[in-house]
């Protein structure tokens, strides 16, 4: 409240105001571009811009946090009706409220751009993935992301999260107003998690004795491979710990439990402390995605200093680690090699000045205001 009332004394009306969609909800909500979100505005300059973040309500249990205001969109819970419904009522809110710009995350979102651009709103649009190849998604649903992918074209700008991405863009005819910006992550205090041993018994485990993986259970995230890999490598002593919540996936999920042997745990979708706690302490972290953006989860691995693994998709090579950090997408047998390599070497490396020189959220939080300056003095 105190914080609240230091940001009400100053006059909140004059400045530049930017709205926020895409997100359902921060902080603490899983997700690729709620992490995103709740990393960025927390630092954005409150004192040169007032942040609107249009979240949808049964994800958001703030008014107010770190200087956002926060208005909820009434939405319902299923899968192919939450966001157009989310994404139809922020987009009439917009177009009442006529902020100074309106900044788009994700794909879905895009699909209102041609309207905001009638009533002559400027559009700053972020791209965090090519949805429409995820098979958790329809034919119908694939085609509207498609079209929503179109109506980007429209937006005054446009930030792609990897450079695959930004070639994606140019290759489909856009040349100017247009940059790629990472997701980003803080260097963390590692030591104020590596203790935290009364977490770790809860589950069973010990400093250096689970392999991790963290994500929403969804078929893109390819678990069912890490489970596979796990039980061939058949490591003495060593556990798999999967961290996240299905999200319209019960199907999948109940597929990988009866996968998986009594050395895998599911802890479920767990709070940041406990989440860093687990990076903090793991032997590797693995992550088998079929497609991606720019994960979160591995960015916060890296933080760590984690031993890690990933697919050799492209999203992932881009990012630029040492060729032994990689094994083939969807091969269960190379990846359990590759465990078994890794565990033994126990190698560590430390990735902090990579982290500081590609990925420090200061640095992404400055590119973004200068967008945000460049739209409002045209």
């Amino acid at each position: 409240m105190a914080n609240k009332l230091a940001y009400l004394s100053l006059n909140r009306e004059k400045l530049p105001n930017i709205f926020i969609i895409g997100a359902r909800g921060f902080p603490n909500i899983q997700g690729g571009i709620e992490t995103h979100c709740e990393g960025l505005y927390q630092r954005i300059d409150k004192k040169r811009y007032k942040i609107t973040a249009l979240t949808i309500k049964q994800y958001t249990k703030k008014d107010f946090w770190q200087g956002i205001y926060f208005i909820k969109i009434p939405s319902i819970g299923l899968k192919y009706f939450q966001k157009p419904i989310y994404n139809m009522i922020a987009a009439l809110y917009c177009i009442f409220k006529k902020p100074d710009i309106i900044h788009i995350h994700g794909l879905n979102g895009g699909f209102f751009i041609w309207l905001f651009k009638i009533f002559r709103l400027k559009v700053v649009a972020t791209y965090h993935s090519r949805d429409y190849l995820y098979p958790k998604w329809n034919l119908f649903a694939k085609f509207i992301l498609k079209l929503c992918e179109k109506q980007f074209m429209l937006a005054d700008y446009i930030i792609t999260i990897s450079n695959n991405y930004l070639i994606h863009f140019k290759n489909m005819g856009r040349s100017s107003n247009i940059n790629y910006i990472p997701n980003g992550v803080d260097l963390p205090d590692r030591s104020k998690y590596e203790g935290r041993t009364s977490f770790l018994n809860r589950w069973g485990l010990k400093k250096n004795s689970y392999i991790l993986t963290v994500g929403r259970i969804t078929p893109e995230k390819n678990y069912e491979t890490v489970i596979k890999a796990f039980k061939i490598a058949n490591l003495n002593g060593i556990n798999l710990v999967i961290v996240g919540e299905q999200d319209f996936q019960k199907n999948y999920y109940k597929y990988l439990k009866k996968l998986a042997n009594e050395n895998v745990i599911f802890t479920g979708r767990l709070n940041k402390m406990d989440v860093y706690t687990l990076y903090a302490n793991c032997i590797i972290f693995v992550l088998a995605s079929i497609y991606e953006g720019l994960p979160n989860s591995l960015l916060e691995a890296l933080s760590f200093n984690c031993n890690v693994l990933i697919s050799d998709i492209n999203a992932h090579i881009e990012i630029g680690l040492s060729p032994d950090n990689y094994f083939k997408v969807k091969n269960e047998f190379d990846l359990a090699n590759k465990l078994k390599l890794k565990v033994y070497s126990k190698k560590k490396e430390d990735f902090s000045d990579f982290i500081i020189k590609k990925y420090h959220w200061e640095n992404i939080s400055n590119k973004i205001m200068l967008i945000y300056e460049m739209l409002l003095n045209r």
